[in-house]
């Protein structure tokens, strides 16, 4: 089984953004969108259970000029996930 694991620090970190207050006024200042602080962090932290909002995806991809979703979005054996979990 696979699972879905988002890597939104990742793809911030290679843009320079350091904070999610940072990636919140990026995302306001380029799309005009204005995302809740805590769907940011949820997504930032990969807490998510539910199937994250494809429209807050495609914000967050628009202000950080994301052309593959490999960039944001990753799949990872559940194998994988649980060993590194218990690290």
């Amino acid at each position: 089984m696979y699972r879905i694991n988002v890597t939104l620090e990742n793809a911030m970190k290679s843009r320079g953004i350091e904070t999610q207050k940072e990636l919140l006024a990026i995302v306001k200042e380029k799309t005009g969108e204005s995302l809740r602080a805590a769907t940011v962090s949820d997504i930032y932290q990969n807490k998510s259970t539910n199937l994250i909002n494809r429209k807050y995806l495609e914000i967050i991809a628009t202000a950080l000029e994301i052309k593959s979703l490999d960039e944001l979005i990753k799949l990872e054996s559940s194998e994988l996930s649980a060993s590194n979990e218990k690290q």
